[in-house]
């Protein structure tokens, strides 16, 4: 009973340091996180423990703190690499490629994400869509018209999905559009 217990209070601290990111509170986050990562490793819990260096690598994105995000994401890769857990691999995958494209370093962003994309088996899944709409921006970002259509495209198609947040859907969509619009450009 107590291990389960410690998987719930686990999870309830990396719920409640989810919930402060999102209100915008990156540091408060991370000490939160910081106490989440505690627990779960006290509970054995390593699927929370992947959820929180995912989550707290973007939270060090959103402070600036590079080096400490970039850490915390190449540590939860290879955490989740030894537990064969893809998912969580591309989640971290698409962080990291996340804090690259913020800093318009493209041609590295891309590879987290053409990596994280490789996961054919998560082609259902969110973080594989926005895999595809940000590997799109790299393209577009480095004059490849085409293959920036073809991975905005897709993903436009995965946001439709019924049960996907509005945002990724709208996000893709205005992508995709700007890279049709700077392609027709490039072509006068």
């Amino acid at each position: 009973a107590t291990r389960g217990f410690e998987w719930a209070a686990a999870k309830h601290r990396y719920l409640q340091g989810q919930l402060t990111l999102l209100q915008g509170k990156a540091p408060e986050a991370v000490a939160i996180l910081d106490d989440a990562k505690v627990r779960a490793d006290r509970a054995a819990a390593v699927d929370i423990a992947l959820d929180i260096g995912a989550l707290k690598g973007q939270a060090l994105f959103l402070q600036r703190r590079w080096g400490p995000a970039a850490d915390v994401l190449n540590q939860t890769i290879a955490d989740a690499q030894k537990e064969r857990d893809r998912y969580h691999e591309a989640v971290a995958l698409v962080n990291l490629g996340a804090g690259d494209l913020l800093r318009n370093r493209y041609d590295q962003a891309l590879q987290h994400f053409e990596r994280a994309l490789s996961f054919k088996d998560l082609e259902s899944r969110l973080v594989y869509a926005v895999a595809l709409t940000n590997a799109g921006i790299c393209y577009q970002r480095l004059g490849e018209f085409d293959r920036a259509i073809d991975a905005e495209h897709r993903a436009v198609l995965s946001h439709e999905q019924p049960g996907r947040p509005r945002i990724y859907y709208i996000r893709a969509l205005g992508e995709l559009g700007r890279t049709y619009s700077y392609g027709d450009d490039e072509l006068e």
